[in-house]
């Protein structure tokens, strides 16, 4: 999921730990027509309250506490205004938002400049009508929403079946779409972001829904539940190859310059990809990871760094690791991709560099230290519990 106050073009997901969205009952009630739909043994159920529901306050010409109480029993909601930009953005606390949300009620307009703000309350309703119409054409076309998902995801998919994933579709906060560590197989997609882009929100479906594939098959085997639920407890080095590997095989999967679906983020992604798969850039990005890890792992540098400007805005972190899973494709095929999931991190970045040291046509390459780096991570994560 790639997260940022002014750009972020799909879900990413950034992936820390936090408390586990509400059981589907919860959210049932606040909508009884959320639907559901399935494919062989995935399947997927959507729930529109937390759009729906900051929809309804937002229209409101005034605001009481009690209001504001109840949009925030909304878990999905909390989730999505608290609990996600909290990760990247200090000091988003709930008293903020209360505020936030009492002033933009009576004034439509926000505290603080929109690019500013975690919020995002003036995108809602800016997009409001946007966002009711796109509610409307996916609620029709719910039925085909899971094969349009599956397909791109088919090939690299390792076996976590069956499946069930949670699709909540809301509006406002820092992400167009993303998931959380911990054991849940929930997605968030962010209609307020969308820009009425029904194709960009099915690949935003299928970048998310891959997290939960990778997280689940990871979760299967010994010595990988922390990478899949407590990332950000590794040690810098070991998150920074598990992030990277993560996030870069979901652009892999989800390449949205393998289709010639039209639409305003559809359109803006695939130039993205397209200006990242040039050779020079290719190699400024591969650089970039190179300086920052070793500005971390000399105690030069906070995480924070790598994922303001790693994981953040242009996001080279995640076109790294594209590069990585595309020749991994290409020389190995997609069961090496689908095996990543069932090894530490680091045994993706060791194929690769093996991989650039027989072909001289792959471009991306790390620095002497990097790979000294991964060498070594090889021998310290294999002994994690």
């Amino acid at each position: 999921m790639i997260s940022s106050l002014q750009s972020i073009l799909v879900g990413a997901l950034v992936l820390v730990a936090c408390d586990s969205p509400a059981p589907r009952e919860e959210s049932n009630k606040l909508n009884a027509q959320a639907g559901h739909s399935k494919q062989g043994n995935l399947k997927m159920r959507f729930d529109y309250s937390g759009a729906e529901a900051m929809l309804a306050m937002l229209q409101r010409p005034a605001v009481t506490k009690t209001a504001i109480d109840s949009l925030l029993a909304i878990k999905t909601v909390r989730s999505t205004l608290i609990e996600n930009p909290a990760r990247f953005i200090p000091n988003v606390k709930e008293d903020v938002l209360r505020a936030d949300i009492e002033h933009f009620v009576r004034t439509k307009e926000p505290i603080s400049f929109e690019a500013d703000n975690p919020f995002q309350l003036g995108d809602t309703w800016k997009n409001r009508k946007s966002i009711r119409e796109m509610i409307s054409r996916l609620r029709a076309t719910e039925n085909s929403v899971v094969p349009a998902t599956l397909q791109p995801l088919h090939r690299y998919s390792p076996d976590t079946m069956p499946l069930t994933v949670d699709i909540y579709f809301v509006a406002g906060g820092v992400s167009d779409g993303f998931v959380f560590d911990t054991l849940n197989t929930n997605v968030y997609i962010n209609l307020a972001r969308a820009n009425g882009d029904y194709h960009g929100i099915l690949s935003n479906i299928a970048h998310e829904t891959y997290h939960v594939i990778q997280k689940e098959a990871q979760r299967r085997v010994a010595g990988l539940r922390v990478v899949a639920d407590s990332t950000d407890t590794l040690p810098v080095g070991e998150r920074l190859l598990a992030r990277t590997l993560t996030e870069g095989t979901a652009f892999f999967v989800t390449d949205p310059t393998r289709t010639d679906e039209r639409g305003r983020n559809m359109d803006k992604a695939r130039s993205r990809f397209r200006k990242n798969q040039k050779s020079k850039q290719v190699a400024r990005n591969f650089a970039l990871f190179d300086s920052i890890l070793r500005e971390m792992l000399e105690g030069r540098a906070p995480w924070s760094k790598a994922e303001m400007e790693g994981f953040s805005n242009e996001a080279p972190f995640y076109f790294v690791g594209y590069e990585m899973a595309k020749a991994i494709d290409r020389y190995c095929g997609a069961e090496c991709i689908k095996r990543a999931f069932v090894q530490q991190p680091v045994e993706f970045f060791r194929q690769y560099v093996a991989l650039y040291r027989m072909h001289p046509d792959i471009i991306g390459r790390f620095s002497p230290e990097t790979e000294a780096f991964i060498e070594k991570s090889r021998q310290v994560t294999a002994t994690m519990p």
